[in-house]
């Protein structure tokens, strides 16, 4: 009996089976592309780690914390009583979310009324090293709470380009 010739009865398993299994394949696809999404983020967060890590060591002399470090240092605001400067995190829910720096750390981050955050942690540093210092945590960490330049870009005060230039 060809297919022209099945009658209604006869088709309806087929067409189920065939649905199901396109269903399955659907859901195998979407599965798969999230996987690769995934991993293609990871990919492109150790790429980021390593430029700015290529960076870091020979202009600082000094390794660069991994968000885990940052979030686990962080301080509750209570223990902070002096005037430092350095950069600092803004965090949510142990994410950093933005990255900036100050003359007076504790100042700055009461003025930041626009950002949201529950926590911050802060790296004192040299005046003339925060510019480096900043620029390479918004690199790494890609801040979602740090302003985009007009290319779409995280705004950071140097590019790694300007940066590489001092190294080499």
């Amino acid at each position: 009996m060809n297919l022209e010739q099945e009658t209604r009865d006869q088709k309806t398993p087929r067409i189920r089976r065939a649905t199901a299994k396109q269903f399955r394949n659907r859901e195998e696809e979407y599965k798969l592309t999230k996987k690769i999404k995934e991993l293609t983020e990871k990919l492109n967060a150790l790429k980021r780690e390593e430029e700015c890590l290529s960076v870091s060591l020979p202009l600082l002399k000094k390794t660069l914390l991994r968000e885990q470090e940052i979030v686990k240092n962080c301080s509750p605001w209570d223990k902070v009583s002096e005037v430092l400067s350095g950069v600092y995190f803004l965090i949510l829910d142990k994410k950093v979310v933005y990255v900036g720096q100050s003359k007076n750390i504790l100042v700055r981050i009461c003025a930041h009324k626009d950002k949201k955050f529950d926590s911050f942690a802060f790296l004192t540093c040299r005046e003339n090293e925060m510019d480096i210092i900043e620029s390479l945590y918004i690199h790494l960490l890609q801040p979602e709470q740090n302003g985009l330049s007009v290319h779409g870009v995280i705004f950071s005060p140097m590019t790694l380009e300007q940066m590489l230039k001092r190294v080499t």
